[in-house]
């Protein structure tokens, strides 16, 4: 997943991946249905330019 955007995105653990912000690229269709795999409660933050597995 990378951040091509300009401004930092974060992503908690009940968002449905595949709903997320348009400006963090990656394959939308397998992550249909998914979220992350972090502690409830808590988010992934996305920096500008960051780019990392999940």
């Amino acid at each position: 997943v990378a951040n091509t955007g300009d401004r930092p995105i974060q992503v908690g653990s009940h968002f449905h991946f595949y709903e997320v912000n348009e400006a963090l690229n990656f394959n939308r269709e397998q992550a249909r249905g998914m979220r992350l795999d972090i502690p409830a409660g808590t988010a992934v933050r996305f920096e500008p330019g960051d780019e990392r597995e999940v």
